[in-house]
């Protein structure tokens, strides 16, 4: 059976007393980014957002009482159809090398001998 990876949705309080929390959407755990139009519907979704890029997104100062909603409908636009595309994997250029060189180490001895 195949797994398919899903995005993190996690809330936190901003502080132990905060009144605020916040919501954070997670895409690196899988294969996916957002999509332009998901990255509108991330937009659209919170008004105080403080950050949204194709990977991830955070909306800082949401009261309590709003954060579960709010990341129930993070979770329902990021996995909706159309707002993920997959994400193109980031290649380096490896220089090629030479063969190997063998490096000899001097024998260990004991003390004894």
């Amino acid at each position: 059976m195949l797994a398919v990876a899903r995005p993190l949705v996690w809330c936190q309080r901003q502080s132990p007393y905060s009144r605020y929390g916040s919501v954070h959407l997670d895409l690196y755990t899988t294969a996916n980014c957002l999509s332009q139009r998901g990255l509108a519907e991330m937009r659209a979704v919170g008004a105080e957002a403080l950050e949204i890029s194709p990977h991830d997104a955070r909306w800082n100062r949401v009261p309590l009482g709003k954060l579960e909603d709010l990341a129930a409908r993070v979770m329902k636009a990021a996995v909706r159809p159309g707002n993920c595309r997959a994400a193109t994997p980031r290649l380096i250029q490896v220089d090629r090398r030479g063969p190997a060189t063998v490096i000899e180490f001097a024998r260990a001895q004991s003390a004894l001998a």
